[in-house]
This record gives structure tokens, sequence and C-alpha cells, in this order.
């Protein structure tokens, strides 16, 4: 799921919500999709906060009933939809008006992948991701001072998680960003009795780039080496695109590091292109390294063409001619009478 979708884009989703004040509190969405899309005003209130259990399977219903019964609670229509919560919830977009979400929002939401949110959600509630083991991605909407409860978030979830990080001004500023997994074991020191906690992965150290609650994008560029050493191809090779193709406070010694890194595993990148059939990596990778790598054409079009990928197998015939024909710089001669 992507958040390019409204809320009159679901026109079937309805929501139960409270009034408070000149505002609105959702307590359960009721859709026919796996996503939701929060407006952020609800017959005439904004939208500030999402109640607890909101998103859970594991809301009392009873509570909810009653507050329908005696007028504390509202709907926004009468069709009987299913209720969107558990596993039925696999993407979810919050408006910039959302301040809090309560606790355990999306306790057990099993197959929740995508969330968007803006950095104004500052109070996030205890537990409101546990059980959510299939988060993916992330796409934080932020102002000019970059401040958020991203890494709140983020130590919330231990799986690997893609972020799209936007600054909004006057132009959009984008970065992509990895964190990649990490997990803690429990391991007994015998002879002393103690019981140590032991954190594998690198994504402990990433979830750790944070200034008075503002990312640190240099220092998420200096752990690079520890993702090199433990981590997957494909989790770095995504980490390193990421950066390098939204290279949002991307300083040049950052850019050299992870260029140098495409140069390496040059053959990797070349492979892994061709499997997904990734137009934009191929054309990406043959502007980095084609003109020191001329190789790099030949290996890509035998790789693409056990793919059948007829695209690629043609940019790559026209780019190769193109290096290989001398540009000898002269005019044509023009006839004068």
């Amino acid at each position: 799921m992507r958040g390019d979708r409204s809320w009159e884009d679901i026109p079937d989703q309805v929501l139960i919500y409270e009034k408070k004040e000149d505002s609105a509190v959702i307590w359960r969405c009721f859709s026919r999709e796996d996503q939701a899309v929060i407006p952020a005003r609800v017959e005439g209130l904004t939208v500030t906060e999402l109640a607890p259990y909101c998103f859970s399977a594991y809301m009392d219903l009873m509570q909810l009933e009653r507050g329908l019964n005696n007028g504390t609670l509202h709907a926004t229509g009468e069709e009987k939809l299913p209720a969107l919560c558990g596993d039925a919830l696999h993407g979810l977009v919050l408006p910039p008006t959302v301040r809090r979400a309560g606790r355990y929002c999306f306790y057990n939401c099993e197959q929740l992948q995508y969330l968007e949110f803006f950095s104004g959600l500052t109070d996030w509630g205890s537990g409101v991701f546990t059980g959510c083991h299939q988060m993916r991605e992330i796409r934080i909407h932020l102002d000019q001072t970059e401040r958020s409860m991203l890494k709140e978030v983020l130590d919330e979830v231990p799986e690997a998680l893609k972020v799209e990080y936007l600054v909004e001004g006057e132009k959009t500023e984008k970065a992509v960003l990895v964190f990649p997994e990490f997990y803690e074991e429990g391991v007994e020191n015998t002879p002393a009795r103690i019981l140590e906690t032991h954190v594998h992965g690198s994504g402990i150290l990433y979830r750790n780039c944070f200034r008075s609650r503002v990312f640190d994008f240099s220092q998420y560029d200096r752990l690079f080496p520890y993702a090199k050493a433990r981590e997957d191809f494909e989790v770095t090779a995504e980490l390193v695109t990421g950066r390098l193709w939204h290279p949002c406070h991307l300083t040049p010694e950052a850019r050299r590091q992870y260029e140098e890194y495409v140069e390496e595993e040059r053959e990797s990148f070349a492979v892994l292109f061709s499997e997904r059939k990734d137009m934009q990596g191929i054309r990406w990778l043959t502007g980095l390294l084609g003109e020191k790598h001329p190789e790099i054409y030949d290996r890509l079009m035998e790789l693409a063409g056990r793919k059948q990928f007829v695209e690629a197998v043609s940019y790559l015939m026209e780019q190769k001619h193109r290096q290989e024909t001398p540009q000898t710089g002269r005019k044509r001669r023009r006839m004068e009478l």
C-alpha cells in the first residue's frame, strides 16, 4: 500500500468517533478494504486522536456498543461493514491533525505493513505496535525543524524498515532510509548466574541516530561499515540506493563510500536489478559505472537476456554502441554559394 489515496477514494469507509470539545477521537473503522485513510475532519470536527485499541481486534466491543446506544459515540454512516482491525488491517494513512495514538492502538495487527503519519503526532501510547511483526514501510512528513517521534516508532519495531522521510517547505526534500533488523537474546552467564542481553544486527545502531528527536544523517552514514559487515546484500543494496537516489543531507564523503561499495559489488547489483527487472536501477548502474567499467554492459545484457527483459537489452545495446562510437567533434561542411 502507498499513501496516495484520500478519504474520498474509499467511499464505503465508516468511522465510529467520540466528540471531545471541538475535536474528534476515532474509535473504530469499518471497511471492506484492507487499508484505512483517516480524514482530517469528521462531521465538522478536527480529528486529533486514535482511541486505545482503535485498530486492535481486542477492543471491548460491549463498551463500543454502549457508547453508540447512549450517544457518547457517533458513526459517520449506517452501512453494515466489517471492522477494519486485527489481521484485516494492512495499511493506514493518518492526517496531519492527529496528535495522539492511544495505548495498544495496533495491538496484534499482524498484517500491518505500511503506516503514514506527520511529525505533529507527538504522543504514542504504550505498546502501540505490540504484535505488529509485518511492518515494512513508514512514510513520515516533517516540518523544517525535522523534530518527530520517529525514534519511538523505530524502537518498537525491530524488523527491517524502509522510511520515506519527507521534509516539507517551499520545496519538499526527500530521503529514503533503511533501518536493518535487530533482535535481543537472553544469554545466561553460568558461573555468575547472571542473565545477559545480547543484541544482534546493526539495526539497533541505526535506530540511535537521533539528537533531541532530530534525525542525524551524518551518524547514519558513518554506520555503513557495520551494515556491510552484518547485513545481507539485499539490505545494504536498498540502503545504498536509498541514500544515493534521494541524497537529502548527503555529504561528498558519504556519497563516495556508497559509490565505492557499488563499484566493489557491481556484479551483485547487476544480478539484483536484472532479477527484479528494475529499469531505473539498470540505467543508474550503467550511468555510474559504464565509463570506468564498460564490461558492465555485456554482463547486464547477458543477465537481462536470461530474464527476457527486452526493454533493458535494447537500452543496453544502444548505450554500449554510443560509448564505443568515437566522438570526433567534426562539423559538417556547409556549401557556400
